[in-house]
């Protein structure tokens, strides 16, 4: 999720150094932001889950408009709130990435969710996603990228071709997943989404090389009857790993 904050013109000899910049300006970037939201949620006394946002939003006059009238209404309005937040804490923070990036840490900052693990399994998402008020997709995303340790998490929905991935997290597990890419039948996801149970296999990642992994996946159906969408997601990390319990 680095956003590519710079933009220009790169001479092929200066291409790897143009590269270290982009990566160093958008880490200085992110730890800014981490920086100011952590203080204001600090000064607000925010110092336990979940984060109190409606209160933050209304000291600083934030107030985006939201459809609350649908199943997630509260994890979308508090994500859009913290998003809004994370877009005021910096003069000229227009990257969607980074907002996206900046909600993502007020909602579940470093220090208030050490004890959840990606290696802990989809328990752990669902735990964080309930402590926090966040989606499960949210959730799953900051378990990844904070984790420290290489892991990976996806989100598959049935399409017209079949089950596919609709996007991947990846981190320091191995070339990205792309969008799109199918889900193999006889798959740890593919039985998940048959079965609608927790199923766990070690396994290659879907469109991601032949490196096995520990993979978890649950069907987690969004919508009301009637209307409802097949979501798979999943959580995998090396096999070389041992799984936390």
């Amino acid at each position: 999720m680095t956003p590519p904050f710079i933009g220009y013109v790169v001479h092929p000899l200066d291409r790897n150094t143009a590269n270290a910049n982009v990566s160093v300006a958008a880490t200085d970037a992110r730890e800014r932001l981490r920086g100011v939201l952590d203080d204001w949620r600090r000064e607000h006394g925010q110092t336990r889950l979940p984060i109190d946002v409606e209160r933050l939003a209304a000291a600083r006059g934030v107030q985006p408009a939201t459809d609350l009238d649908d199943p997630q209404a509260l994890a979308r309005r508090r994500f859009a709130l913290a998003h809004a937040l994370a877009r005021t804490a910096l003069p000229g923070a227009e990257e969607e990435q980074l907002c996206d990036w900046g909600a993502s840490v007020l909602l579940m900052p470093d220090e208030l969710t050490w004890s959840y693990r990606a290696d802990q399994g989809l328990r752990a998402v669902e735990r964080l996603a309930r402590d926090a008020k966040v989606s499960l997709e949210a959730a799953g995303l900051r378990l990844v990228e904070r984790g420290g340790r290489p892991a990976a998490f996806l989100v598959a929905d049935r399409t017209e071709e079949g089950l596919r991935v609709r996007y991947a997290r990846v981190l320091d597990a191995g070339p990205p997943i792309p969008r799109g890419a199918p889900i193999p039948p006889g798959s740890v996801l593919a039985r998940a989404a048959a079965s609608g149970r927790r199923e766990r296999a070690a396994e290659p990642l879907p469109g991601g090389g032949e490196q096995p992994f520990h993979v978890e996946a649950k069907s987690y159906p969004l919508g009301r009857a009637g209307g409802t969408r097949e979501r798979v997601l999943a959580l995998a990390w090396p096999q070389r790993s041992a799984a936390g319990e």
